[in-house]
């Protein structure tokens, strides 16, 4: 009886170990403040937007034979997304053809964005963006 119970508590302790392994590896997901500008913050992000620095023309002939964008930007205000919205305007009146803005989104939304896209339901599309 004696081997019998030593092998399982030698199993038990290497799942014991395998387990805390696991946790001690899994990564770490800290909850996230969330970001407030002033008012001065804000009219700094305003003005680099419309930064006479910025070639819109000559961004928009660079872009003009592609038709999926992909851009890093700021989740936490709104002036960048309106920006890329009017891009995008400006590329589809080139000569007509839609963009794609690609976005990186939460894997939660993978599910609702799939089945829209199969169905083209428009309350399953809002469903994607429930928090």
């Amino acid at each position: 009886m004696r081997g019998p119970r030593r092998k399982l508590l030698a199993a038990l302790a290497i799942v014991a170990a395998l387990a805390g392994l696991r946790v001690a590896l899994a990564p770490r997901r800290l909850p996230h403040g969330e970001v407030v500008l002033d008012e001065a913050g804000r009219a700094r992000a305003a003005s680099a937007l419309r930064d006479p620095g910025l070639d819109r023309a000559a961004l928009l002939a660079a872009l003009a034979s592609r038709r999926v964008v992909l851009v890093g930007e700021s989740h936490f205000l709104g002036e960048p997304p309106a920006w890329l919205t009017g891009l995008l305007a400006d590329l589809r009146a080139l000569d007509g053809r839609p963009a794609v803005l690609l976005l990186e989104l939460p894997e939660r939304m993978q599910g609702d964005l799939e089945a829209y896209r199969a169905g083209g339901d428009e309350p399953t599309l809002a469903a994607a963006w429930r928090t």
